[in-house]
């Protein structure tokens, strides 16, 4: 292999490390929105009013995102044996609704959840009683809608996708750094 092959390869491996990193952000972002519209849904069947969700003003939740992304990416393998993934899928989202209440208890002072009044709940920060629809819709969404999104992002345009991953992340930190003023 001559060096022009080999830094041609690195330039294709960057350029395809460039395109799922941006494919990436788009996913991120469109699973926070769904997961603010059920999340709002939701509180509003459950109180008849609307409730603002979420921590940024932005219609968005990034635990969603992040938590379906990770997911994906750390229980693949179990996909197609939907009790364990399940379960596991159950104790991941447990952990990360954890620390993030804690994280955001700690630098905040202030409690964004609680969930005191369940039955089987963890220091109020989790409880059983959502932990078990969040492991079944988790399930369900990665098998069956994730796939159908994930293939619809790879058909977008790379100049379109750059462009909608860039404005993402440059709404995403203003949004962040707005909120965080406004806390602080």
């Amino acid at each position: 292999m001559s060096l022009e092959e080999d830094s041609m390869g690195g330039v294709e491996k960057r350029e395809e490390a460039s395109v799922q990193a941006a494919r990436i952000v788009l996913l991120l972002f469109l699973y926070s929105v769904m997961g603010w519209i059920v999340e709002v849904v939701f509180m509003f069947f459950l109180y008849g009013e609307y409730c603002e969700r979420g921590f940024l003003y932005g219609p968005y939740c990034p635990i969603y995102g992040f938590g379906l992304i990770g997911l994906g990416v750390l229980l693949k393998r179990c996909l197609n044996k939907p009790v364990r993934f399940i379960l596991l899928s159950m104790a991941v989202c447990g952990v990360l609704e954890f620390l993030t209440g804690a994280v955001l208890e700690a630098v905040f002072h202030t409690v964004w959840w609680d969930y005191s009044m369940f039955l089987f709940h963890i220091g109020g920060r989790v409880c059983l009683e959502t932990l078990i629809p969040f492991g079944i819709l988790s399930y369900l969404f990665l098998r069956f809608i994730h796939p159908k999104i994930a293939g619809m992002v790879e058909r977008i345009p790379l100049r379109l996708l750059y462009a909608l991953s860039t404005g993402i992340v440059l709404v995403i930190i203003i949004d962040f750094i707005a909120t965080v003023r406004r806390w602080m």
